[in-house]
């Protein structure tokens, strides 16, 4: 009884310990960034809890009440990474410029004129958000006259 307790704390204990080498690797793809509409991240995100923007769907629906005109927004951006990267002391560099749509969706908004009170207005909205970018390209290249992949099997 006493072997079997401590087999199954033993193996919780060894799953712990593995977790944490994945902690960095969750960390870069859990991790978003306010990029929504330009409002929006120009704020830090802010309007998210604030509303009448759209950026807010994503984060609290309940903006949507604010609303009082129908609304279309698309936030284009603009993309510039460069990557260096070397191998056996030859550099290759690799840039890569890139349009992207952050943002861009509707809200539909019906007024209900003759009320002043209750029941004012309804909106309806559908939005497309983009919260983190993993488009890169890495160049890697250099010439080996030591040893080849065929090295490693045996092969000479």
């Amino acid at each position: 009884m006493k072997k079997s307790i401590l087999f199954v704390i033993s193996l919780f204990a060894a799953s712990n310990l593995i977790a944490q080498v994945y902690f960095t690797e969750a960390m870069k793809y859990s991790q978003t960034f306010p990029t929504g509409t330009a409002r929006s991240a120009s704020m830090g995100g802010a309007f998210g809890a604030l509303g009448g923007d759209m950026y807010s769907i994503h984060v609290n629906p309940a903006g949507l009440g604010v609303y009082r005109k129908s609304e279309i927004v698309f936030t284009p951006s603009y993309n510039m990474k460069n990557t260096t990267a070397s191998y056996l002391n030859e550099k290759k560099d690799e840039f890569n410029n890139k349009f992207n749509l952050n943002n861009f969706g509707y809200v539909a908004t019906i007024n209900y004129p003759k009320r002043n009170s209750g029941f004012v207005s309804a909106s309806f909205g559908i939005s497309y958000t983009q919260l983190k970018n993993f488009s890169n390209n890495i160049l890697i290249g250099g010439i080996n006259s030591n040893s080849s992949l065929a090295h490693g099997w045996g092969y000479d």
